[in-house]
């Protein structure tokens, strides 16, 4: 007898998630939220990516849907909301298993990577990453989107690390087209979005606990708040991934490899319309 297996893009899910997903796409989805830090062309850019790209596909590929909520839930952990514990479950939960279907994918796919959907869970997890504050998943998810770069075009992010001792890390994000834009830096010690997330959370009450945040007073700025609430459980996962398919990750120094030359075609990828998913 058959099995009726229920398609991916019908996935039955709860309120926790649902509210994760509109709040995913809400936030990050918007090119408001990059406004003060990058050029508009770079928060167009980015947040397509997470609009529109991340979520067609997560609709047809599992492993690029539990990254996109692994990224999600660590996003929601940090805004201190009374429900952060849920969120710090769910993002242990879902990284797990975005990276052990990653491991399988990149079995096969290494290092061409002709993969819409790995580039893509790549790209949330390094998101992800950012959250925990985790060098070695963004070491590795920045050698997989710029050995992306070496073998195809049509991705328009790219991305470089600098690690150093005692969980230093630096990173940029930039458009794979036009490298000598800006584009979006991050580091360690910084709450890059913190003004954009309790804006946020004021506006559409997603999460907000209506308590006084940490360290806050009238003569007492707010200490920022890092992934110290999140402990990440996959970095020896992502070791052994990365020795297992051969991913060229230096822990003291960054994978270098240059942007990709191929033009990319902005007429297809800033669109306003929904419906667009950037050619492979």
């Amino acid at each position: 007898m058959a099995v009726i297996r229920e398609p991916p893009a019908y996935r039955i899910i709860d309120s926790n998630s649902a509210r994760l997903q509109e709040r995913f796409a809400n936030f990050w989805g918007s090119p408001v939220t990059f406004a003060s830090m990058c050029s508009p062309e770079f928060a167009k850019m980015i947040s397509g990516l997470f609009h529109v790209d991340s979520q067609q596909i997560a609709l047809m590929d599992d492993m690029t849907s539990n990254a996109v909520m692994a990224f999600s839930a660590g996003d929601a952990a940090l805004t201190q909301s009374p429900h952060w514990p849920v969120f710090t479950k769910m993002t242990h939960s879902h990284a797990m298993k975005a990276m052990t279907l990653l491991r399988d994918r990149l079995r096969y796919t290494w290092p061409h990577l002709n993969d819409a959907s790995v580039v893509l869970t790549a790209f949330n997890l390094f998101c992800y990453g950012l959250c925990v504050s985790d060098s070695s998943i963004l070491q590795f998810m920045t050698a997989i989107i710029q050995t992306y770069h070496k073998y195809n075009s049509g991705f328009p992010l790219n991305a470089e690390i600098v690690t150093g001792d005692n969980g230093f890390w630096i990173v940029r994000l930039f458009m794979a087209n036009n490298p000598d834009d800006r584009g979006l830096i991050m580091r360690y010690d910084t709450n890059t979005f913190e003004r954009e997330r309790e804006m946020f959370e004021d506006k559409s009450g997603f999460y907000y606990s209506h308590q006084k945040r940490r360290g806050s007073s009238p003569d007492q700025p707010a200490t920022p708040i890092l992934a110290s609430n999140i402990d990440p459980v996959v970095t020896l996962t992502v070791s052994d991934i990365a020795a297992e398919v051969h991913v060229p990750v230096n822990p003291s120094s960054p994978y270098s490899s240059p942007p990709s030359s191929s033009q990319y075609d902005t007429d297809s990828m800033f669109v306003d319309s929904d419906e667009r998913i950037w050619d492979m």
